[in-house]
């Protein structure tokens, strides 16, 4: 795997032969009020060894790894996006 694809699939996660990163995920939440977007938000997830995403709150330190995960590649491809939490989900915000 790590020839074609480039990475090693982490080997306590039998069931779930992605990169390692995409243990981090989200559940992408919009508000829409009269045709518009008024908010965008995401709900932290993480895959566990069954291969089932949970959702993890600010408190949980999975939370807050996906958070930082999300910030870290926005910042890497250049977005310019900025989040905050609010309670245990986290807002989009250009």
């Amino acid at each position: 795997m790590s020839k074609l694809y480039g990475f090693t699939p982490d080997p306590e996660y039998p069931t779930y032969p992605c990169h390692p990163e995409a243990k981090h995920t989200l559940i992408v939440k919009a508000v829409i009020e009269e045709g518009r977007i008024n908010q965008v938000s995401y709900i932290p997830c993480f895959v566990n060894k069954r291969a089932e995403p949970e959702i993890v709150t600010r408190q949980d330190p999975r939370g807050r790894d996906v958070f930082e995960y999300v910030e870290s590649i926005s910042k890497s491809e250049g977005l310019s996006v900025h989040f905050t939490w609010d309670r245990d989900e986290v807002l989009i915000q250009p």
